[in-house]
């Protein structure tokens, strides 16, 4: 199996799928072209900071895939850690199909994560990682196998978070 693994390759996810497939890896902005040359069965977007856009979404749809730490629907886009926070809303991580909007794609798998509020927003980060990269690999083999429930995000509620906004706090 081929991987097309978006993001930083000192991730404990990576060295998981290296050991279990063929991967390719890219923190660069990638094309539909490259993306085509690699030809893989799946791409994991971790930590990616480039939007993919749509004809590389049309044409790997249901192939792409992406790891983000919040609990979705909320905090959608930016420091999603620290809109958590500001907002109190729930905590967690979120594996999901990736579509034409922000991290607006169908969940597969998420997880609520209790953070004691006398950490710092480093040490919540990290352990946000940890934990989906864990819940990434204990559902692996249902993810290769496409066994796993969509479940369609409800935009209504929830909430997203620009660069722009993150900056101006």
């Amino acid at each position: 199996m081929k991987i097309l693994f978006l993001g930083d390759k000192r991730k404990h996810l990576y060295y998981f799928l290296n050991k279990n497939c063929d991967v390719v890896q890219t923190e660069e902005k990638i094309t539909l072209k490259q993306i085509d040359e690699i030809e893989p069965n799946f791409i994991v977007s971790f930590g990616y900071r480039h939007i993919i856009k749509g004809p590389i979404i049309e044409k790997y749809d249901g192939k792409l895939i992406n790891l983000h730490i919040s609990y979705l629907p909320w905090n959608r886009g930016a420091s999603p850690n620290v809109w958590s926070f500001i907002e109190k809303t729930p905590k967690g991580v979120s594996i999901h199909m990736m579509d034409k909007g922000i991290d607006t794609g169908d969940i597969i798998f998420r997880s609520k994560i209790f953070l004691n509020e006398k950490y710092t927003l480093r040490r919540t980060h990290e352990i946000l990682e940890e934990e989906i990269q864990n819940l990434f690999i204990k559902n692996w083999d249902k993810i290769k196998n496409g066994q796993f429930k969509r479940i369609k995000q409800d935009l209504n509620k929830g909430s997203y978070h620009t660069k722009k906004q993150t900056k101006n706090i």
